[in-house]
């Protein structure tokens, strides 16, 4: 921690001399003390992810997203383009819910869907905004819960926002006739991406401490993880029982065992693949399909190709990631995902061999030339590089085409 914090320390050393700030205007604009910046640049303190945000907001301009998330991860936590990583393409999603609003401005169910949207996006202005708001005209108890619940995830305050939401359930549980527009099974949702949001940061910090070869710290904060996921995991499956045709809740299960299998060995991992194929296969042949919006809907299904590889039925994997490939074929991510599943490829055909086959060297060539297909595209949310410095599926390019795959980063990383 000591040298996060010094790293973290030396990044805002840095930026405030290149504004010209004195340590007292950095302090004003973010309402701390002098004495305060001072310890951080020192190293002394350890600022929370509210605070890094609103020094990255103060020291970087807002186009400069990149850096901003730099200062973020020098700070331990998850950056925002990481955590909207299961989000990408919520434009969709949240334009519906704003039609549904600008029909019944009361309806709570859309509104308080649309604040956590915009906060797991990474959109912290609007959500700020809309629970301000929300705050002085809804009235009712579980409302008011259910708002609070909002603001705390915001700051990643996750302990705070699982509280309110608790409380939610609680007024629903004693009158849950006086609540309009929600029901149980949509507190539990809330509950369970929560708890989501919070194991996803934990993840991270586990991938960042793996790749910074500390691995007793790394297999704490997996365990963390994993119990936090598996909770989440108990949310929507409860919340499923109640409906089961819920697409939100079907596709957030599907997503959570996505990513809990990320967190065990192969052998460990395959029933939880398997859940997640499950799920991912019912969410895309749901009636009600479109409600998820035309992106995210698709980015279901390019997961669930990849669930398929990693589950080692690679026909059905290629057949899936090719429709998909279809339907959008200026998609980054399927791409990505293609070079992700000829890596799946290579590992399930080189074993413990020492030397590589005429057809692994193949599955090689073909995963690199997926990974420069999809770093090429312009699109802000592109995370191509990023991800693959980290990806286990990637780690045969790293290994074995290592000149390759750094000249590609260079080429297309930011």
């Amino acid at each position: 921690m000591e040298q996060q914090t010094h790293i973290l320390g030396q990044q805002l050393a840095r930026l405030r001399k290149q504004r010209r700030l004195s340590m007292q205007k950095l302090a004003d604009a973010v309402g701390i003390s002098a004495a305060y910046v001072c310890r951080l640049e020192a190293g002394d303190r350890k600022p929370s992810r509210e605070l890094v945000q609103k020094l990255a907001d103060v020291l970087l301009s807002q186009n400069q997203q990149v850096e901003k998330d730099e200062l973020l991860i020098a700070g331990g936590f998850a950056p925002v383009n990481y955590r909207s990583r299961n989000l990408m393409g919520r434009q969709d999603v949240m334009a519906l819910y704003e039609n549904i609003l600008r029909e019944n401005p009361e309806d709570f169910k859309a509104y308080i869907a649309l604040v956590v949207n915009h906060i797991r996006s990474g959109n912290l202005e609007p959500a700020h905004q809309m629970i301000q708001e929300g705050l002085a005209r809804f009235d009712d108890m579980v409302q008011l819960q259910a708002l609070m619940a909002a603001l705390e995830l915001a700051k990643q305050n996750f302990d705070q926002a699982i509280q309110f939401q608790k409380e939610a359930l609680h007024y629903y549980g004693v009158s849950p006739e006086q609540s309009r527009f929600l029901n149980e099974q949509d507190l539990l949702l809330g509950l369970g991406v929560m708890h989501f949001e919070r194991g996803h940061d934990e993840t991270y910090a586990a991938q960042l401490a793996r790749s910074q070869k500390q691995n007793t710290q790394a297999k704490t904060l997996e365990q963390k993880a994993f119990e936090t996921l598996n909770q989440a995991k108990a949310i929507f499956e409860q919340a499923l029982d109640l409906d089961p045709a819920d697409i939100y809740i079907l596709d957030e299960l599907a997503r959570v065992n996505f990513t809990l299998a990320y967190l065990l060995s192969p052998e460990e991992a395959l029933p939880y693949w398997q859940a997640s194929i499950v799920a991912f296969e019912k969410t895309v042949c749901a009636p009600q399909k479109e409600d998820l919006g035309y992106k995210p809907l698709l980015q279901s299904t390019a997961f669930l190709g990849l669930a398929y590889a990693k589950a080692q039925q690679f026909q059905q994997a290629w057949f899936t990631l090719n429709v998909v490939e279809a339907c959008l074929p200026n998609y980054w991510l399927v791409h990505y995902l293609k070079a992700c599943y000829f890596g799946l490829l290579f590992l399930a055909e080189h074993g413990n061999k020492k030397k590589l086959s005429t057809t692994e060297q193949n599955y090689l060539q073909q995963a690199l030339q997926a990974l420069e297909k999809s770093a090429a595209i312009s699109d802000d949310e592109n995370r191509a590089c990023a991800e693959a410095m980290l990806d286990p599926d990637l780690a045969p390019l790293r290994k074995y085409c290592t000149a390759d795959f750094d000249a590609l980063l260079k080429k297309w990383g930011n």
